[in-house]
């Protein structure tokens, strides 16, 4: 790694999990090691949902503007399926980069001629095939995966933030065995504030096996889920919320709500997000009311 550009492409490789274990290493060592590139990391984790949230905004406001909203998704499927067979460049003057799907630009044409092909309506849909290819994951993914990724990477922003202040931390330690505990605790949530789930995760696990810490229980299942375990996240979110959750419980809800929605378990999550949206009565509240709109 020898410039920032290469440090963002590893970056956004690592939080997209196609780093190898090798690279996987490196990376926490450079995290470690490194405080510019621990920043840059943090800086990135922290600004990358909010862009991908506003790319998706800008793709489904071009849609709408082509007068897509008025078509359901199995109406537009059939026209994406006519993707492979039209040369969108030729007919409609549409070049899709190929770096990146999402870049898509408009050339101008030289001689448009009329065509009784398709009506003015179904021109500009057929036309805006290339948008669909580049909103594919929007309107093509299986429900459950979709909106798994509205209310976790849009909505939520991504994984659950540590924040170091909740009462439980106030605790005095005492004896060389209870002080051992608090490091191990300690090294769980800089691995997890540091993106290092699967650390994490043995971590938290080291301290559950002495200790049943609601705290360092929510944690593990946050990390289980932002390490694309979401079947080992349901059984830890639904331990906590038959044990007295407290405070814990509409946070708790939301992301078990989530981890079925990653799962593919859509009735699940419905139920659970529901009933977070009637009795719940902070922000998570307001988030579960939003996602299940779209339900």
């Amino acid at each position: 790694m020898e410039n920032e550009e290469n440090y963002i492409e590893f970056i956004e490789n690592y939080l997209a999990n196609k780093l190898t274990k090798n690279e996987a290493q490196e990376f926490e060592e450079l995290c470690q090691n490194n405080e510019g590139f621990k920043s840059l990391y943090l800086d990135i984790k922290t600004i990358l949902p909010g862009i991908q949230y506003s790319t998706k905004k800008e793709i489904k406001s071009s849609l709408k503007k082509m007068g897509l909203e008025q078509f359901s998704n199995d109406d537009i499927e059939l026209y994406k399926q006519k993707a492979d067979q039209i040369d969108l460049q030729k007919s409609f003057g549409v070049k899709i980069s190929p770096k990146e799907a999402k870049q898509v630009h408009f050339i101008p044409p030289k001689n448009q001629k009329t065509t009784s092909w398709f009506s003015y309506k179904t021109m500009a849909i057929a036309a805006s095939i290339a948008l669909l290819i580049a909103a594919y994951l929007v309107f093509s993914t299986p429900k459950s995966e979709s909106l798994y990724d509205l209310a976790y990477n849009e909505i939520g922003q991504g994984p659950y933030t540590y924040i170091n202040s909740d009462d439980e931390n106030l605790t005095v330690v005492r004896g060389a065995e209870a002080e051992k505990l608090e490091s191990i605790k300690q090294q769980a949530y800089n691995a997890y504030s540091l993106g290092q789930y699967k650390n994490a995760i043995d971590f938290f696990n080291e301290v559950l096996e002495k200790d049943e810490d609601r705290k360092v229980k929510f944690y593990l299942g946050n990390a289980l889920l932002a390490n694309n375990q979401p079947e080992l996240a349901i059984p830890v979110f639904n331990e906590i919320l038959a044990k007295s959750p407290g405070e814990y419980e509409p946070r708790t809800k939301w992301y078990l709500g989530i981890s079925f929605l990653k799962n593919g378990e859509l009735e699940k999550a419905e139920l659970i997000l529901k009933d977070l949206a009637v009795n719940g009565k902070d922000s998570y509240k307001g988030k579960a009311e939003k996602i299940l709109q779209e339900f």
